[in-house]
């Protein structure tokens, strides 16, 4: 019988990866059969032995270091007998008849070399990278420079997406994405696969072109539809993401123009790359941070303020505190209270007022040390420190309340949340529940049945899949989430892509503790789970973590001279201490039977640990007693408190 091949190469995105496994699975499969065969790039979530538990028939490649997508893909394409091979990412879920519609249109047009389909973002929204044209001098200027965004549809300034073209139509193209390249065997390996120069992006216009060169065609089918949560594989917001895409242009330039042409659409590459980090630098590093650098802003001005009217009123001189050593104070007081508000979690959006006091009392007890330490001359007043650490507690509260005010009533964003759940009234409930321990916040409206009539006991149900729009509309529905175990995939995507819906779509599938949702087609995959309520899931606890992890490296860098003289065990805990201080490791981790995570656990994950928790089970001082590695593991995620780590370290260095 003849054979489709599906390779997956995953990174990290286990929750994404599953929902895609899932998907595949309920996809309709007549007259051949389908192969799926994930190369994982050392992924360290859990990812490998979630696949092993729940689809055991998937073949695994597992990769030691991460090798780049097109390396990977080669590795899948080599394994693969399938006589057509799909590429595919993890962040897609699959319409249930799009690998049956892909595979009837090749088997009906054999000079097709590879397909791709219509592509949909988390909220519905068509992705214009489904289909897009041979990159250019003048596409790349129009796309960097915003024209194709100006005006999406005309033919001079929309080369780079084809965006002239329609969407709906079957259409012969120059490129697809490689979210979905559904290839013809002997077209792929005529071509060699993917070229492995291109780490990350890139490697897809290239083969695309290649192919084509090759005699075959290119097509773009929009007869099927498939989800692709667009950038979470290669979080596309951080600067790691322009710096590989532009390289990888750089290299496509480089392999298929030359001459002027060719060193002019470098030149503009270069340019870009520079303008799009200053942005992305500005976006998210000042923007993101406007509130903490606010605050330091303000803090500066009150310290500055309360030392002239200090210097006035008590020592009769305007200009007591006009010197260098005043500045210093000052510029370093507010540094330690903003570090110590950042540090206690005061700008995490889960913001609670403990956190702002406990960050202040923190910072103004570490700046009273340091002052007590400082040389008479270098000092200001300890009246100042304190009547600074209230003004500046009412500030920042202030500031906080502000910021979170004009987020939820002007910029609403940060309000509370509205969701409606479309799955069976068991499915729903579990959602809920997970729902609720990521956002604790939101506002559960209720559930929909997932069939246009209700069943005879319908008192858990508001209503039916039928009327959502007028349900949505009724309670202002701001998030709808899907059961894919109780709605098909194909029903799903026709109610997305409904328009005039400003709604945004969380999935779930076989796996009920995780959904997966994508604001839009520029943001982030995101996902929710059940490991949200661990204290290593929270900003603080992962700080505080890392906290430990820096300092136990400190110390051992500083004395290890000394720790080797009086313990000739730990022979390897030098290189540990530098390999946790570049964030490679963590001191300690969870406890694994084979190394790897329970195909049950939804634990946060960690990097690879010097030491894991088994020194706990025998400790009196961490009870209860853990029937097995899975209690243990969980305890330690919910319950994580730095002492637990420095318990082991100390045991680990001194005592084992």
């Amino acid at each position: 019988m003849p054979t489709l091949s599906i390779v997956i190469v995953n990174y990290n995105v286990r929750h994404f990866l599953t929902n895609c496994l899932d998907s595949i699975e309920k996809s309709k499969k007549m007259g051949f059969q389908v192969e799926t065969i994930v190369v994982d790039n050392a992924s360290i979530d859990g990812s490998i032995t979630a696949i092993r538990s729940s689809f055991p028939e998937v073949k695994l490649i597992e990769n030691k270091t991460n090798v780049g997508f097109g390396k990977a893909n080669n590795q899948g394409f080599d394994t693969a007998s399938g006589q057509y091979i799909l590429a595919l990412n993890p962040d897609t879920i699959l319409q249930e008849d799009t690998l049956n519609r892909c595979w009837q249109f090749m088997e009906s047009n054999r000079d097709c070399g590879v397909l791709g389909v219509k592509m949909v973002d988390g909220s519905g929204t068509y992705l214009p990278e489904s289909k897009r044209g041979r990159p250019s001098l003048w596409n790349a200027f129009c796309k960097f420079s915003g024209l194709t965004s100006l005006f999406p549809k005309s033919k001079w300034t929309s080369g780079y997406y084809l965006g002239h073209l329609d969407e709906d139509q079957i259409q012969e193209v120059e490129v697809l994405c490689g979210a979905f390249m559904f290839f013809r065997s002997e077209a792929l390996l005529s071509c060699s696969g993917f070229d492995e120069d291109f780490f990350m992006y890139g490697e897809d216009i290239d083969l695309s072109v290649r192919i084509k060169k090759a005699g075959w065609k290119v097509v773009y089918l929009p007869d099927t539809r498939i989800i692709h949560f667009k950038g979470e594989s290669s979080k596309k917001a951080s600067f790691n993401y322009i710096k590989h895409f532009y390289q990888s242009m750089s290299i496509y330039v480089g392999k298929h123009y030359t001459g002027w042409y060719g060193g002019a659409f470098r030149v503009l590459i270069r340019l870009a790359i520079w303008l799009t980090a200053g942005i992305s630098f500005i976006k998210h590093n000042v923007l993101g941070n406007f509130l903490l650098i606010m605050d330091f802003a303000l803090t500066f001005g009150i310290q500055t303020a309360l030392k002239k009217t200090w210097a006035v009123f008590y020592f009769d001189n305007p200009d007591y505190y006009d010197n260098l050593a005043s500045q210093l104070h000052t510029l370093g007081t507010s540094f330690t209270w903003v570090f110590f508000l950042w540090f206690f979690g005061h700008y995490d959006l889960n913001w609670k007022p403990r956190r702002q006091w406990t960050g202040l009392f923190f910072g103004t007890a570490c700046i009273l040390i340091v002052y007590s330490l400082l040389p008479s001359e270098w000092r200001s007043s300890r009246f100042l420190i304190i009547a600074g650490a209230l003004i500046t507690l009412l500030a920042t509260l202030l500031t906080r309340k502000s910021s979170d005010w004009l987020l939820k009533n002007w910029l609403q964003k940060g309000r509370r949340q509205n969701y409606l759940i479309v799955a069976l009234s068991e499915n729903a409930k579990k959602i809920r529940e997970t729902l609720l321990q990521n956002e604790p916040q939101a506002n559960v409206i209720g559930f929909l049945y997932p069939q246009n009539t209700l069943p005879a006991d319908s008192k858990d149900y508001l209503n039916t899949i039928q009327n959502i729009g007028q349900v949505a509309d009724l309670y202002k529905a701001d998030n709808i989430v899907f059961s894919t175990d109780d709605l098909p995939m194909q029903h799903i995507l026709d109610l997305m892509v409904q328009p005039d819906k400003e709604v945004r779509y969380l999935i779930t599938g076989s796996e009920e503790t995780a959904m997966v949702s994508s604001n839009s087609s520029t943001s982030q995959g995101k996902f929710y789970h059940a490991a949200s309520s661990f204290r290593l899931s929270q900003g603080l606890y992962i700080r505080l973590k890392r906290t430990i992890d820096v300092s136990v490296s400190l110390f051992v860098i500083l004395f290890y001279p000394i720790l080797t003289l009086a313990l000739s065990r730990n022979k390897d805990l030098f290189f540990s201490a530098f390999r946790v201080l570049n964030g490679k490791a963590t001191w300690v981790g969870y406890l694994y039977s084979d190394q790897k995570v329970s195909p049950n656990e939804f634990l946060p994950p960690l990097k690879p640990s010097v030491w894991n928790i088994e020194y706990l089970k025998n400790n009196q001082d961490y009870l209860p007693i853990f029937p097995d590695n899975h209690a243990l593991n969980q305890y330690y995620a919910k319950n994580y408190s730095p002492a637990i780590d420095l318990s082991i370290v100390y045991h680990k260095i001194f005592v084992s």
